[in-house]
């Protein structure tokens, strides 16, 4: 590697330095809501945003990164966008690479390099455009967008009705009645076009495209009961792990559970929020650290604990439950951890699964209260070792 290289290796170590450090943090305040907000006055760099719902009115001069239930970009935004979230609104100028993650997403802005975007309902308008190569997936899927450079698509249902300049790429998923292609009048697609799916597409008289290489996917009921059966088997295998994983801990750490099941009985809420906050925020500084480089050794300690964290909570969450419903039934004082409550939680647990919508919020509040009560244990038994 000669001199002119090593140069550029240190000042590109030196740049992603430089722009983490800069980075510009907002996230609710502790005690007020859990909403974020910046001012169509207000100038940011390099912003991070995590709340419920948040809106960018200002100007960003670096990078966007913003994730939350409702996330709304007005104002302009210099460099990349990466954003995640329930309900996304993107309006505002983006000049670099958008990658986007969501369920319900409306794409408006101006886009200057690529767009990486995976949601459920997905519409691009023809206020839009992207500057690079579209890649994108969901459930339906309107592109009425001009995109200058490649475009791969998959997805349900998928309608295109704008200009793409180069080879296109769709693959679709569903029955015949569900799942298909429609070519919008003004479609217009300058390069190739391959496309696989259950029924061939539907080509509107106005749309301006070359002959479609079209492939019928086949083997979707095979693949199906493959899948399931695949499911199933890992399902069970998961449920045995937990079990005997969950075992050692009622042999090994009983006083342990003792006391964070007696941490989440007597402040729910609390464990709830900081768990909460442990499942964003660990990742994020994880993230922030590796993008220092020279913190990328703690980036991976981190990491590997967030992990072990996350199996922890997760076994927490079927011996406190199994417990606390014995606790219940027997009209009992104190916690009993044996591999009968063990066996009661677990299955509990896993019916919740698959009871829609109640069923995962009540796993999920679950979940986040025993890794709350953990993280508050981490930190009691570190301040005591300190």
């Amino acid at each position: 590697m000669n001199l002119r290289k090593v140069l550029a290796v240190m000042f590109s170590i030196f740049a992603l330095a430089t722009t983490a450090i800069a980075a510009d943090f907002t996230a609710p305040e502790r005690d007020g809501d859990a909403n974020v907000s910046v001012s169509a006055s207000e100038t940011r760099h390099n912003l991070y945003a995590v709340g419920t719902n948040v809106v960018m009115n200002g100007k960003i001069t670096g990078d966007l990164f913003a994730a939350g239930g409702m996330v709304n970009i007005i104002g302009d935004v210099e460099a990349d966008v990466n954003i995640a979230g329930g309900s996304l609104s993107l309006t505002g100028k983006i000049g670099g690479d958008a990658r986007v993650a969501g369920g319900n997403i409306t794409i408006s802005s101006e886009i200057g390099g690529d767009l990486l975007l995976g949601g459920g309902n997905v519409s691009i308008t023809e206020k839009s455009s992207i500057g690079g190569d579209l890649v994108l997936g969901g459930g339906n899927i309107t592109l009425n967008a001009p995109v200058k450079g490649k475009a791969r698509v998959a997805g349900g249902n998928i309608t295109i009705n704008s200009k793409i300049e180069g080879d296109v790429e769709i693959y679709v998923s569903g029955g015949k009645k569900s799942g298909k292609v429609v070519f919008g009048p003004k479609a217009e697609v300058l390069g190739k076009i391959k496309h696989k799916g259950p029924s061939q597409a539907i080509v509107k008289d106005g749309a301006k495209i070359s002959a479609i290489d079209y492939t019928v996917s086949t083997g979707r009921k095979d693949f199906s009961r493959a899948l399931a059966g695949f499911l199933t088997i890992a399902f069970l295998i998961k449920l045995a792990a937990t079990f005997l994983a969950a075992l050692i801990l009622i042999k090994y750490r009983k006083n342990a559970l003792q006391r964070i099941a007696n941490s989440i009985k007597e402040k729910p809420m609390e464990n709830l929020g900081v768990g909460l906050a442990g499942l964003i925020v660990i990742p994020i500084a994880a993230i922030l650290l590796l993008a220092l480089l020279v913190g990328y050794y703690i980036a991976g300690f981190l990491a590997l604990w967030y992990l072990l964290l996350l199996m922890l909570s997760g076994l927490v969450s079927a011996l406190f439950l199994g417990a606390w419903l014995f606790k219940l039934i027997n009209k009992s004082e104190s916690f009993t951890f044996d591999w009968k409550t063990l066996l009661l939680g677990v299955v509990v647990l896993a019916v919740l699964r698959f009871v829609p919508i109640l069923g995962f919020l009540a796993y999920a509040v679950i979940f986040l209260m025993s890794m709350g009560a953990l993280l508050r244990a981490a930190k009691q038994r570190l301040g005591e070792e300190v």
